[in-house]
């Protein structure tokens, strides 16, 4: 007989604490615990697609999130995957969970988002033409081969459904759980879905759990087993075909031409019409329940030959190299900005464009010339912000779901490589066209002056990102920050008293040492003229007075902060790859590795 694999559960039970009310009646009020999952045992077995079927809140979305390990709460049972436990490092490792809430960079060709994902998940071994085979199998297999030069955001529901499990299924798992595949699906595309994961879990051997809230006639019959549940206990489990028999020896025969699956379903659902209903109802599902604990069918799986050998759960797959790892990283980074070419161009053009317009209305003196190009680079940092970061938050959604073939720092690292590059053109550009209105000699140094300041910019942009998820909260908390910098290096809050922790903050504020190499540029490269305001508004647009530092350190020439502004920068930039490095998913990874 042919060997199969097979994923036997056993007494799972789940229970969590849930406190009600407000905080203060928190503290001396104790937290109601309930018991969502209550021993649930089933098997499920490779080359067919199993069931877990109950209505809402009955456990199903909890139950494959115990079997992840990823519930919180107390989780009692055990898993076990071809004679092995199934702990979470083996279940990352060999299985999947596809979740389709989960989102995805839209902007990348279906063809581009397959690929690369392949080229990270699959073993090194497998040459590019094998990765283009399986790539286009599944494409067939699931019918989006016709999509590969669109984006998932032009697709329809149905269509990104079937390439997120593509995208999943790549890697080859030998378990993967779905989340209510067909919610808000049409019939038609309902069944187009879970023929596909039939035909694919029978071609390759392979075990297929999902979850359904409804049974129609034409799903059942390419279920293979299935799981029901009443609000967290089994009510059967077993074959598809023994269902019949089953809740016919309870007392309940299936009427004619009814599906039996959605008809006992009914049996399993609580009328809540009245009072009356709810308790018939409910005495009748739990007497079904306590019938199956009575007459428990047996396992078909007992007498398969398991693949239990430990070659397979335990054989180490040839991660790719971290080079290979970095270029793959990189190019599919530099996909993602090409395509969204129109917000990459206007990232790039907007701002000088804006600059040399406003250049014929600015002022004539010193002082309003130098606030105006302080302004102006000011914009140009929140600019950087509004056009490349969002892009880190597709990088940041894939290399979530991708951290067990690399560490999500290396992501963070390749984008800020990418980042350099276009900062770099960026502010080439727009120093260009501003220099040459205000004719100014110092180009390279006012480059290199707001590159190190995008530096200082990304890094408060990743600290962001590292405890924030939306990006527009991001870049929101991001720009309050930078005006807290840009305003305070300005000596705006400059305070007499010493010991002032603004006063001595100010040696760690990079746009003090810019604005120093910016004026010093700036009042060189214009004709001395003596200055119409008042002595401390001369002092605040120039900066480059010593009694706007603290009185033990006094930078006084260009060399000296440009130093002391790549210092910065660097040190920023360390301490934000360090935060990420030391998320507890990567320490969680690093432990499954040592496992």
């Amino acid at each position: 007989m042919a060997e199969k694999h097979v994923l036997e559960c056993k007494n799972i039970s789940f229970m969590t604490a849930i406190s009600n009310g407000s905080w203060f009646t928190k503290i001396y009020k104790p937290p109601s615990v309930f018991q969502i999952l209550k021993n649930v045992s089933f098997t499920a077995v490779s080359g067919e697609v199993h069931a877990i079927v109950g209505v809402a809140d009955s456990g199903k979305t909890t139950l494959l999130e115990a079997l992840t390990s990823g519930a919180g709460g107390d989780i009692g049972g055990i898993a076990m995957m071809d004679k092995f436990m199934l702990t979470r490092r083996r279940f990352n490792k060999f299985c999947s969970h596809i979740n389709y809430r989960n989102q995805y960079p839209s902007s990348l060709s279906i063809r581009s988002l397959l690929y690369y994902h392949a080229r990270l998940c699959l073993s090194s071994t497998h040459t590019t033409l094998e990765i283009d085979h399986r790539i286009s199998e599944l494409s067939a297999m699931f019918d989006v081969l016709g999509y590969a030069h669109d984006k998932l955001e032009e697709l329809s529901i149905s269509a990104r459904r079937r390439v997120m499990t593509v995208l999943e299924l790549l890697k080859d798992p030998i378990l993967t759980i779905i989340d209510d595949p067909t919610a808000d699906l049409s019939p038609l595309s309902a069944y187009q879905l879970i023929y596909a994961l039939h035909f694919y879990a029978a071609k390759f051997n392979r075990i297929i759990i999902i979850t359904l809230r409804n049974v129609r006639s034409d799903l059942s019959h390419l279920l293979g087993s299935a799981t029901f549940l009443f609000y967290g206990e089994v009510a059967y489990c077993g074959p598809m075909r023994l269902l019949p028999n089953h809740f016919k020896k309870a007392g309940y025969e299936c009427p004619t031409n009814e599906n039996p699956a959605a008809y006992y379903l009914a049996l399993l659902t609580i009328d809540k019409e009245s009072m009356e209903k709810v308790m018939e109802t409910q005495e009748k599902a739990t007497k079904l329940v306590a019938f199956r604990s009575e007459n428990e069918i047996p396992s078909e799986a007992s007498g398969l030959t398991a693949t239990g050998t430990g070659v397979l759960l335990d054989s180490s797959r040839k991660s790719p190299s971290t080079t290979t790892v970095c270029s793959i990283l990189f190019r599919r980074m530099f996909s993602l900005i090409a395509s969204t070419p129109s917000t990459s161009l206007a990232g790039l053009i907007a701002l000088p464009v804006v600059a040399a317009i406003l250049s014929f209305m600015r002022p004539t003196n010193l002082p309003s010339s130098l606030f105006f190009w302080k302004i102006l680079t000011f914009m140009f940092l929140l600019l950087q912000i509004i056009v490349i970061f969002p892009n880190y938050t597709n990088t940041r959604l894939l290399s979530f779901r991708e951290s067990n073939s690399y560490c999500q720092t290396t992501s963070l690292i390749i984008f800020s490589l990418l980042f350099l590059l276009y900062s770099s053109l960026q502010s080439t550009l727009f120093v260009g066209i501003v220099s040459w209105s205000f004719n100014l000699n110092g180009t390279f140094q006012i480059c290199l002056t707001l590159l190190l300041l995008s530096l200082f910019s990304f890094s408060i942009f990743s600290i962001c990102a590292r405890y924030l998820k939306d990006c527009s909260n991001i870049i929101f908390l991001q720009s309050i920050i930078l005006l807290a910098f840009f305003v305070t290096g300005n000596g705006v809050t400059r305070t007499s008293t010493s010991s002032s922790i603004l006063y001595y903050g100010g040696v760690a504020n990079p746009f003090s040492y810019s604005n120093f190499i910016l004026s010093k540029i700036l009042s060189n490269s214009t004709e001395n003229e003596e200055c119409t305001y008042p002595s401390y508004i001369c002092k605040l647009s120039m900066n480059l007075h010593s009694d706007l530092y603290p009185p033990w350190y006094t930078p006084n020439d260009t060399l000296t902060n440009f130093l002391i502004l790549s210092c910065l920068s660097t040190t920023f930039l360390v301490v934000s790859l360090l935060i990420h490095f030391t998320e507890p998913s990567v320490q969680l990874q690093k432990h499954m590795k040592a496992f």
